[in-house]
């Protein structure tokens, strides 16, 4: 079975490839892409994600998608190539290094969930809590159901089903934060003394889940 959002990613890269879109141009709006194809939003955006992990197309803010210049082969960066027998890694001592470093202005916390205020929207957060504080003021003060809320669930149901996955709200959990959902993830799936791969960089709190 092949979802719309497949299909019309598959439609734009064909029409990329074979030059009806040039390098530089611009892709035809979410919104008019949706009324040319007739299609909802989500499937739209799904297209147009799929075309952006390909490399394909690239964002620009407040502008819309362009069809993104080929990597050049020889600008690459070479893949790492780590040592490979095990060796010992001593958590507390990394975390350590990374808290230390933490406090600095320059620094860009990459391995760290600490965000920086030039690349993360604090402002535009700061208000949209404010403003869920005010409407949701009754929900700020209990606990919710084990599995999250049921609203919240409700709502990714939705997205979901439109990004053509439908699921229902019983196999969603809404976990507090990525680490519980790390640790969630790795209950599930491994057991004491298992070899688990991880990326280089990776969040140090991986690690520690581990």
């Amino acid at each position: 079975m092949t979802y719309r959002y497949e299909a019309l990613a598959s439609e734009l890269e064909d029409a990329i490839t074979k030059g009806t879109y040039p390098i530089g141009t611009r892709l035809p709006s979410i919104r008019e892409t949706c009324r040319r194809q007739n299609v909802s939003t989500a499937t739209v955006m799904e297209a147009y994600a799929r075309l952006e992990e390909r490399g394909l197309i690239e964002p620009r803010p407040r502008s819309g998608f362009y069809v993104k210049r080929p990597v050049e082969v020889d600008r690459i960066v070479p893949p790492s190539r780590p040592k490979q027998s095990p060796e010992e890694v001593s958590v507390s001592r990394l975390a350590m290094e990374i808290l230390e470093e933490i406090g600095k202005p320059e620094m860009v916390h990459f391995g760290a969930s600490v965000p920086s205020a030039d690349l993360f929207p604090i402002a535009e957060l700061a208000r949209s809590t404010s403003r869920a504080a005010r409407i949701h003021a009754d929900k700020l003060a209990r606990y919710e159901a084990q599995r999250g809320s049921v609203s919240l669930r409700e709502a990714v149901v939705q997205i979901m089903a439109q990004a053509g996955r439908p699921e229902s709200s019983d196999g969603i959990l809404i976990s507090n934060g990525a680490q519980e959902a790390l640790t969630l993830a790795l209950r599930a799936t491994t057991r004491a003394n298992d070899v688990v791969a991880v990326e280089s960089p990776v969040y140090w709190g991986l690690f520690t889940a581990l």
